[in-house]
């Protein structure tokens, strides 16, 4: 589901209108990090990187100039008109992980969930970042 999100995403900014519009030259995420960080740099490019991943699962949250229906992977959302919520199957609360051969529920998020990625995304933290030993 991350990579469909990401590769969604990755599409999304490929067609976004832009003053600027990408040489059939240069990749997307040299284009893009550049644009977007003023750099094209391995540090740029991961930054980009996180900025899509951070959007898909999080979604719009209370960003300006985000489009409204960015609901992320981890919110409610809608898809031809029925509900979607699959938070479930990420905070544990379902049991869909395969342990052992057992299903099992495993809370992917007990790093804080989307509040790390809110807070990249705002721009108070440089980096998404990660705490060692959760299941995030």
């Amino acid at each position: 589901m991350l990579s469909l999100s990401a590769l969604v995403l990755c599409f999304g900014l490929a067609f976004a209108q832009t003053a600027t519009q990408r040489p059939s030259n240069a990749t997307i995420c040299d284009f893009y990090a550049l644009q977007r960080y003023g750099e094209n740099t391995t540090a740029s490019q991961g930054k980009l990187m996180q900025s899509v991943v951070s959007l898909a699962f999080a979604g719009r949250g209370k960003l300006p100039g985000v489009n409204r229906e960015i609901t992320g992977i981890l919110n409610r959302g809608t898809f031809d008109n029925e509900p979607v919520f699959l938070l479930p199957w990420f905070n544990g609360s379902i049991d869909s992980t395969n342990l052992n051969n057992q299903a099992v529920g495993i809370d992917w998020l007990d790093a804080g969930g989307t509040e790390p990625l809110y807070a990249f995304l705002n721009g108070s933290v440089d980096s998404v970042e990660i705490e060692e030993k959760t299941n995030q």
